[in-house]
């Protein structure tokens, strides 16, 4: 019977500060106090919940406005997911985004100037001679293709630099400092 007792005893308090541990460790389930607003330098970011007396944000809206990007590790296993916060991804992210628009301006222009009457039908033969216009229109097409050769190369220039920036990419240790 003693034995019966003590296993009854461990068992309750395994079960229970099993229960404890969770419930501290765990945020899910909990009521929301109250919701306040963020502010950022005089700028709403977003609503902050309020749950037990501490606020939470949401970190990828704060980081950013704090000029951080973020990178978020999903959970492995019995591990936490990890969050990192960093100047340099930031820094990177808005670099990419910058690239992709010039690649798109690039292009458009690319499209303009493949036109075949770019620049022609502004050439007009009035009270030139044969010859005259034979030699304008072969200036503006040299001109042309000089205005291609020279927006593919910006184009190439801007897509390896894009794919530099996108393959250099790496997980950010969880203790990194960042600056």
């Amino acid at each position: 019977m003693k034995k019966v007792a003590i296993g009854i005893v461990i068992g309750a308090v395994l079960m229970f500060s099993g229960q404890a541990l969770a419930e501290q460790a765990s945020m899910i389930g909990k009521k929301v106090g109250s919701v306040a607003e963020l502010y950022l330098d005089g700028k709403r970011m977003s609503d902050v919940i309020v749950i037990d007396g501490k606020s939470y944000a949401p970190v990828r809206e704060l980081s950013e406005g704090l000029g951080r990007g973020v990178y978020y590790k999903p959970a492995e296993g019995d591990n936490n997911a990890i969050i990192t916060l960093s100047r340099e991804l930031y820094q990177k992210e808005v670099r990419i985004e910058i690239i992709k628009g010039r690649i798109v301006e690039v292009e458009e222009k690319l499209e303009y100037v493949n036109d075949p009457e770019y620049k022609l039908r502004y050439v007009y033969k009035d009270g030139m001679s044969d010859e005259e216009y034979a030699k304008l229109v072969k200036e503006v097409n040299a001109e042309k293709a000089e205005k291609i050769a020279e927006l593919e190369e910006e184009l190439t220039g801007l897509q390896l630099e894009l794919e530099a920036l996108q393959s250099t990419e790496r997980e950010p240790e969880v203790n990194e400092v960042t600056k």
